[in-house]
């Protein structure tokens, strides 16, 4: 249980930084607050960010990539009644001339996009939700976008690709600071819980890849999140939690009803032990007996966890065979071939030294698919959101 004091607390700003690791999070940032290693519910930012906002685990609300839009009778943060809700999308904002017409994960959420700068301004009591660049490619001070940065950076170490995310990830913590200070000149800071998480993780060379749109890693689970709030403490807290945990928890702190989500008011209850990970996404049209599919499921605790193939291995094959190809990280990730292999075609592997044991993966997952589901809108993506996702490095 994390002791917040629920009586001051009147807003919530919600910052989900993009393609932040656990072991990369800035010191600016942990040095505010009370940091806890967090599972991601996906690595995939729609995913992830649906089940933030909603507190469903991804076989629940359906959302599996940019295109897909939450069920618009779902309850989720930005539906609540009697306090307002803003949601801003600041990453990479340099790369997109019309944000507005070319918006696309506010489209997901079922929601408006608000001006960032907005926070200086939005009436209390608020939930303010902002995707911040986090960690996300292009890394450092690289003047293009992700599928240019990676192409021009043929051959390069992984040291360098380190040192580089390295700074994007110090950019983004001065943005943030920024943020709070707009909180701050308007006297807010008392009463307003400030959670600083992120959507996914992000690999640096593990397993001879880059990036985030691959199997399943614990580089990719494991976030961190942060509460800041000037009665809490700076520690990092041991265990975990998972980003079903982030909607029950602010709408018990906010006043609002919690519609019996699968996460925990992390407020009231004890910290959970385990947290589900879960990755399905279209990479290929549908070939006979292929579903052109990378999905994957897997459960983690403090200490490590089990990933699970859930698409064969001719089709997963098939999938790494076209990044090979076509990626415009491919020339590394031949460099490393026999790591991608592995990651891309094992059915099954363990990280870490899990405390829990494999056969109580199934029983868990199983429970999860049992739970009550909510429809999905899906829809094709337009020209310019599709070529947005280009140039972020989603569709590579």
């Amino acid at each position: 249980m994390i002791n917040v004091p629920e009586a001051n607390i009147e807003n919530i700003f919600l910052y989900v930084a993009d393609a932040v690791r656990w072991d990369s999070l800035a010191e600016p940032i942990s040095d505010r607050g009370q940091t806890i290693k967090t599972v991601a519910a996906s690595i995939h930012t729609p995913t992830s960010f649906s089940s933030i906002v909603s507190g469903l685990y991804p076989p629940q609300h359906n959302v599996r990539q940019f295109g897909d839009e939450l069920d618009p009778a779902l309850p989720t943060i930005f539906t609540k009644r009697n306090i307002n809700t803003r949601f801003a999308n600041t990453i990479n904002e340099e790369f997109n001339e019309n944000p507005k017409s070319e918006s696309i994960l506010n489209k997901t959420l079922q929601t408006e996009e608000a001006d960032p700068g907005s926070l200086s301004h939005v009436e209390p009591p608020f939930i303010f939700v902002e995707r911040g660049p986090g960690g996300h490619a292009p890394y450092g001070e690289y003047d293009g976008n992700a599928w240019e940065y990676y192409r021009d950076r043929v051959g390069v170490s992984e040291t360098r690709y380190r040192r580089e995310y390295k700074r994007s990830i110090k950019r983004d913590a001065k943005y943030f600071t920024s943020q709070l200070e707009l909180l701050d000149d308007r006297n807010l800071l008392e009463n307003t819980l400030v959670i600083y998480t992120s959507d996914h993780g992000e690999l640096l060379g593990e397993k001879g890849c880059l990036g985030h749109n691959s199997p399943i890693h614990p580089s990719l689970v494991y976030v961190p999140t942060v509460l800041i709030h000037p009665s809490i403490n700076c520690s990092t807290l041991s265990g975990i939690i998972r980003h079903v945990d982030l909607f029950p928890t602010i709408c018990n702190l906010s006043g609002l009803n919690d519609p019996k989500t699968p996460g925990r008011d992390l407020t009231n209850e004890s910290l959970p032990d385990q947290g589900a990970c879960f990755y399905r996404k279209s990479l290929l049209p549908d070939v006979p007996l292929l579903s052109g599919e990378l999905s994957f499921e897997s459960l983690w605790d403090s200490s490590g966890g089990y990933v699970f193939s859930r698409t064969g291995s001719m089709n997963n094959a098939l999938i790494l065979a076209g990044k090979l190809l076509k990626s415009a990280k491919r020339e590394y990730m031949r460099r490393h071939i026999r790591e991608v292999a592995s990651l891309y075609l094992s059915r099954r592997q363990m990280y870490g030294n899990p405390k829990m044991a494999e056969s109580e993966c199934k029983s868990f997952f199983d429970h999860v698919y049992d739970l009550p589901k909510s429809d999905v809108v899906r829809s094709s993506l337009e020209n310019g959101a599709e070529e947005r996702l280009q140039e972020l490095g989603y569709l590579n």
